[in-house]
């Protein structure tokens, strides 16, 4: 038995990497397919010193997303696939704002789109771990923005959560980098690579993302029975 179920996926922003660079990658990763892919990053954390500067990148990057039928040029990001989808985002929004959290762009259903399942890329700050962004899957164009001291803080912040499927790194220092692989409590790791999903990799999580693996050798393996064979001579 395998089974993958889905996490909330972190990033670590480091002051030693490229802000424009990061709110790049950050922008394509977490809305990609409007944010419903499994290991769609949803919980950001930028390294204190480059916090603000990565807010504004982000958001500048944000601003340039297009919504709507994704069959028409220059359209950029599609629909939620379902009006479940995205009342969840919604949910997922209106429980941050109410305790605290600030939509820095986004945050409502977009007007003038009256067909599909829509809502706007969204961009939270003043995040805290009692909100649902903070701990639980949004599955949805909604990403959470807050600060973090050093390797040992956002490793802490990153694995606060009880799901396990995949985690992510921004960092051009190798000692971090070997900090981050070490630390990250999940099946999947990416530094500097938001999309780490290969066929000859194994794809699978762990804690309450599931056991087991697809993809890779070790995928096929997951729907084989192993036979101990004693021959006596």
């Amino acid at each position: 038995l395998s089974l993958e179920l889905g996490g909330s996926a972190p990033v670590l922003i480091f002051d030693d990497y490229d802000v424009e660079k990061a709110a790049e990658q950050a922008v394509a990763a977490k809305f990609r397919n409007a944010g419903q892919v499994c290991i769609s990053p949803t919980r950001f954390y930028a390294q204190q010193s480059i916090f603000e500067e990565f807010v504004e990148a982000t958001r500048a990057k944000i601003g340039q997303l297009v919504l709507g039928d994704g069959l028409q040029d220059g359209v950029t990001t599609g629909p939620l696939v379902t009006a479940a989808g995205r009342d969840r985002a919604v949910t997922f929004v209106d429980d941050a704002r109410a305790k605290g959290a600030i939509a820095v762009t986004g945050g409502q259903r977009p007007t003038g789109l009256s067909r599909g399942f829509f809502y706007e890329p969204t961009l939270l700050t003043n995040v805290s771990p009692l909100m649902r962004i903070s701990c639980d899957e949004v599955f949805g164009p909604v990403m959470a923005l807050s600060p973090f001291e050093d390797l040992a803080d956002g490793l802490r912040l990153a694995n606060s959560t009880p799901y396990g499927l995949a985690g992510y790194a921004l960092t051009n220092d190798l000692k971090t980098s070997i900090g981050v692989y070490e630390g990250l409590k999940f099946g999947i790791v990416g530094v500097n690579d938001l999309v780490p999903a290969t066929a000859e990799g194994p794809f699978g999580g762990i804690r309450e993302s599931g056991f087991g693996s697809e993809g890779s050798q070790e995928g096929l393996y997951e729907y084989m029975v192993r036979k101990f064979v004693s021959v006596g001579l």
